[in-house]
């Protein structure tokens, strides 16, 4: 695994975060360090404080961090910020001001000489790893998108937030329109002031979407009605297509290409999408070919070829 950080939100650093910096030492600049995509900023002033943990192990909140103060920044493999939210959702209660979890290059070598190992087969030891291995696995951020949110004349709009959907992560945008968040492949990405809503449909690393907000009407409405019937939802609620079969939600969709291989998608606007699928496409298509699609396409291909030939001019 390698080194990596995730930071999520925010507008400014507080007094604890600076501490966490100074505790941890200089966090590196892309410039710096290639491994690492953005510099610490992380709101968690107040009260009640973050937790630390260290390896699994809990070792205090901001008031008492003198385990933290002993490891070398050098000899961290992951830092994670948990927002209150995910953080009593891992941990319970006690860590209803979010928390810190550091895992260090040793724990990172123990975590690779169990993971196949059966989980029955394993120590109580061995479990904390698996445990580590489980945290680490589902909140990386493998993807940094980067962008740009202006008015329809090209001028930036600054405190935009920035939603990714999935993972409970926000920013806002700087004086410039400019904000970067990190996200999985599938992830939905919501500019909330202009009310636009992009899907991560490439696994690249680095990827940029720009918001452009169109001109402001006199009246604007947020739901289409198709008789006397009402259709709400959300500007990320797209229609995911999987090898031309519409899928019943985005759950159905990622069970379905769980072991899918060489997955080509592409999103489709709502105008097309509205033409294709009526109402069902009302906030856009991610249109999805894995290998299953393209060999029907290659079958379907060869049968019309074969059709052509016998066929006559009169």
């Amino acid at each position: 695994m390698t080194r990596f950080t995730i930071f999520l939100f925010f507008f400014t650093l507080s007094t604890m975060a600076q501490q966490v910096q100074d505790t941890l030492g200089k966090v590196k600049t892309p410039q710096e360090d290639s491994n690492t995509n953005s510099t610490l900023r992380c709101l968690i002033g107040g009260s009640p404080q973050p937790v630390f943990f260290l390896d699994g192990k809990i070792v205090g909140n901001a008031g008492n961090i003198d385990t933290i103060k002993s490891v070398d920044p050098e000899d961290v493999a992951a830092l994670i910020y948990f927002t209150s939210k995910n953080a009593v959702n891992l941990f319970g209660k006690q860590a209803g001001g979010g928390a810190i979890y550091i895992v260090t290059e040793e724990a990172e070598k123990k975590i690779k000489e169990i993971q196949h190992k059966k989980l029955g087969k394993l120590t109580r030891e061995g479990y904390k790893y698996y445990r580590i291995a489980q945290i680490l696995e589902k909140f990386k951020f493998p993807i940094t998108v980067t962008g740009r949110v202006t008015d329809n004349e090209g001028n930036p709009i600054a405190g935009c937030r920035i939603e990714n959907r999935e993972r409970d992560a926000e920013v806002y945008t700087d004086s410039l329109g400019k904000y970067e968040i990190k996200a999985h492949r599938w992830d939905a990405i919501l500019s909330e002031c202009v009310g636009q809503c992009r899907v991560v449909v490439s696994d690249n690393t680095e990827q940029t979407m720009d918001f452009v907000r169109p001109p402001l009407k006199k009246s604007s409405i947020n739901y289409t009605t198709v008789g006397l019937v009402t259709v709400g939802g959300s500007p990320c609620d797209k229609l995911f297509v999987l090898n031309g079969k519409p899928m019943k939600d985005k759950k159905q969709f990622l069970k379905r290409i769980k072991n899918s291989k060489e997955i080509e998608a592409r999103e489709i606007a709502q105008q097309e999408a509205m033409a294709l699928y009526g109402t069902q496409g009302r906030f856009g298509i991610v249109a999805v070919r894995d290998e299953k699609g393209r060999k029907q396409d290659k079958i379907y291909t060869r049968k019309f070829k074969r059709k052509m030939r016998k066929t006559q001019q009169l």
